[in-house]
């Protein structure tokens, strides 16, 4: 299918579990609350890798000082 690949790594990395019997539904209109929890699990995987950056505290100043200009 054409979400194979996507779907194989967000698997992966637990962002989703699929629906019943680890079924894929690529096709489907996901819930509010799928959404909100593959946004969740999004962010966690992404802060878990930034923490492990050894220059995470200036990136994280950069940023900071982006998104308050």
């Amino acid at each position: 299918p054409w979400a194979k690949t996507a779907v194989d790594t967000l698997f992966e990395k637990g962002i989703i579990k699929g629906r019943e019997n680890n079924m894929f539904c690529p096709s489907d209109i996901i819930t509010r609350e799928e959404f909100l929890k593959m946004i969740i699990e999004s962010l966690t995987v992404y802060s878990a890798i930034l923490n492990n950056l050894t220059d995470f505290n200036l990136i994280k100043r950069f940023l900071l000082h982006k998104l308050t200009q």
